[in-house]
């Protein structure tokens, strides 16, 4: 049952509130008084707010009786789709509709301050509108912004454009990397930039992967081990990771031991149908002759000699895809498949891997990435470890050398940002930076951008904007600056409460903590 609506504008600041907001409207909407979203706007402002403080101790009261709904066509934007889908690392905090809340208490506590000055540190009013001449006499504007609000007022107005930027310098290809080196959680993506991957398996018993196998790569971590056929379907042991990234130029790396089956044992593979894994965009696997066939577009691209994997025997694959000039125009540059270090199928002007949206299917598994099956069969039966995606062609160079020391990165050169040499530019290196930025005895040479003797806030600005090609305020460096951002750093629970905070958890101007200041 729906609850009945409060009228709660009960004294002169809450009729101030609405009254701002409503002269407001009129600007956005018209002056029309047959216009439904004006009236809309006008019951939502009068019929439904309520006063509410959600944090103890503060004297800021969060009026949000107008709604999301309203302020969205109101202020040109989209609405936020129900269906998209978020990191699943945020559970269910980031679903839309806690996303919209949040948003509705953001952009409320810049209203209530509009009209009645209340700061956000409980401290004196940033103004307090009076008819009294003197008062009118000492404070002719209706608010003195403050340092806070100024703060407040761009993390809302950022987020509420959704900014966008792009890297003007050298940035990393490392998209994704599990390492498998736990032996009891789901794999995660080391890099930050994906979820966990998901433990799933075709076996009446429901056992997962097992986890916490021998190293293949000489670590001190483990490998994942996959057992196929299954029970109820040959598929087997599998992973599975959502909203996985698809660029057009890619390469992929991972060590394996197989079992064989003597069947198709898929390594990775990206499909938008279930059956019969056609590989529609792309997917790699050792048919029973133990050769490595990669398939792009749904044709089998390149197929290597037989027997160049062999059973139990630990080997290093690497798959290059190449297409610079961009999806769906019909033809890419080539593919390449490596062993062990050594080049062993490739081919010119393979047929194209399209984009996602170009075949899109309405289950949503196109968005995936299977690791060890195709999308309905072809288990992998052995273990695997350190997988790698790049968001380039690597070169044989970079191959050999990743051959040559296992469980090493591509090496691309110094990259511009990368403190901790990881080939990476994330926000390990950016909250290096803000060590180094608190440090009595920085190290100058790695962290003072701008050579000017010191590591401060210029630097910081050097690393967000030109390193990392972003804006400050993006806290998971996807290039966009928007609502997610806010939802994941108050997600983390450091606001105000002294205690450190990293760049992903609030801490955009490098003094270790996530305030207001």
């Amino acid at each position: 049952m729906r609850a009945a609506r409060v009228v709660s504008f009960t004294n002169a600041s809450d009729q101030r509130c609405a009254r701002l907001i409503l002269r407001e409207s009129r600007v956005s909407l018209g002056n029309g008084k047959n216009c439904p979203l004006r009236r809309r706007f006008k019951t939502e402002a009068m019929h439904s707010g309520r006063i509410l403080r959600l944090f103890p101790g503060r004297s800021l009261p969060l009026w949000f009786g107008c709604r999301w709904a309203v302020f969205q066509p109101c202020l040109g934007l989209e609405r936020v789709k129900q269906t998209q889908r978020e990191k699943p690392s945020l559970g269910a905090f980031h679903n839309s509709r806690w996303r919209n809340l949040v948003w509705q208490l953001f952009f409320a506590a810049i209203v209530r301050i509009l009209a009645d000055g209340s700061p956000l540190d409980g401290g004196d009013p940033i103004s307090s509108p009076s008819r009294s001449s003197a008062n009118m006499h000492h404070r002719p504007h209706l608010f003195r912004p403050t340092i806070r609000f100024v703060f407040w007022v761009v993390v809302v107005a950022a987020g509420l454009c959704g900014m966008r930027s792009e890297a003007d310098g050298q940035t990393s290809f490392l998209e994704a990397r599990y390492e498998f080196n736990s032996d009891v959680d789901p794999p995660s993506d080391s890099t930050g930039n994906n979820g966990d991957a998901g433990l799933l398996n075709n076996f009446e018993d429901d056992i997962d992967p097992r986890l916490g196998e021998e190293s293949l790569i000489g670590d001190d971590g483990f490998s994942i081990g996959f057992d196929a056929p299954g029970d109820n379907h040959p598929t087997g042991h599998f992973l599975l990771v959502e909203d996985f990234p698809h660029p057009d130029s890619f390469s992929a790396s991972l060590w394996i031991r197989p079992q064989l089956t003597g069947a198709d044992e898929a390594l990775l593979a990206r499909d938008n149908v279930w059956w019969p894994s056609p590989c529609n965009f792309y997917c790699l696997y050792i048919d029973p002759q133990q050769s490595l066939v990669w398939k792009t577009g749904g044709e089998e691209t390149v197929l290597t000699d037989e027997f160049v994997v062999e059973e139990d025997e630990i080997h290093h694959v690497v798959i290059t895809h190449a297409d610079t000039d961009g999806p769906d125009t019909g033809k890419a540059d080539r593919s390449r498949i490596y062993v062990d270090g050594e080049l062993v199928g490739e081919e010119d002007d393979p047929p194209e891997i399209p984009s996602l949206d170009a075949i899109a299917d309405d289950n949503g598994i196109f968005s995936q990435l299977f690791i060890g099956t195709l999308s309905s069969f072809g288990g992998f039966s052995g273990e695997m470890d350190d997988f790698q995606f790049y968001s380039a062609e690597l070169t044989s160079e970079q191959v050999a050398q990743m051959h040559a020391r296992p469980g090493s990165l591509a090496d691309f050169g110094e990259i511009n940002g990368d403190y901790n040499d990881d080939g990476s530019v994330d926000v390990l290196d950016i909250d290096l930076q803000a060590g180094a930025m608190k440090s009595a005895d920085p190290d100058l040479v790695t962290f003072d951008e701008n050579g000017d003797g010191s590591v401060d806030y210029n630097d910081r600005l050097i690393w967000v904007k030109q390193h990392a090609g972003t804006w400050v305020g993006d806290a998971n460096l996807d290039n966009e600056f928007n609502s997610g951002d806010l939802v994941s750093v108050f997600a983390a629970g450091k606001y105000e409460t002294a205690e450190m905070a990293g760049w992903g958890e609030g801490d955009w101007n490098g003094d270790m903590s996530f305030d207001s200041s």
